[in-house]
């Protein structure tokens, strides 16, 4: 069963707060890539909330992309921290950060900007560095 997003009021209203929403997350994360010089253990923590909250609820509001996203860097950084990764781990993972956080940035604001989905955010650099890692 397909959800008819433009056609059914509700569901366009539902949707149309989650796309309002990316704005909100594009900010957070951008806000996370500012701290990463001065607290990259708390930078990657924020941006890895930002990734996961959309791997849990993007595809939910036909935004698959998003979530495939989101995913990437979630479970790259859930990888980082249970391996109790030290200082000098951190400061290259914000400096690998600092090409795949704008990535979705990007695409965030891209997608709040269309409210549709945008699939070629997986092909940006910063998306393929993660892809190829394995994600």
């Amino acid at each position: 069963m397909s959800l008819d997003w433009e056609n059914d009021p509700e569901l366009k209203a539902i949707r149309d707060e989650f796309v309002q929403s990316l704005a909100d997350r594009e900010k957070a994360l951008n806000e996370a890539l500012a701290s990463l010089a001065d607290d990259p253990a708390g930078g990657l923590r924020d941006i890895q909330h930002v990734a996961h909250k959309l791997a849990g609820t993007a595809t939910s509001y036909g935004f698959p992309t998003l979530t495939r996203f989101g995913e990437l860097i979630d479970d790259r950084l859930d990888t980082l921290f249970s391996t109790s990764a030290g200082g000098g781990e951190l400061a290259k993972e914000a400096e690998v950060a600092r090409k795949y956080a704008p990535a979705l940035a990007e695409g965030l604001k891209r997608s709040h900007a269309s409210g549709k989905d945008d699939p070629s955010i997986l092909a940006t650099e910063g998306a393929k560095s993660l892809i190829s890692a394995g994600g």
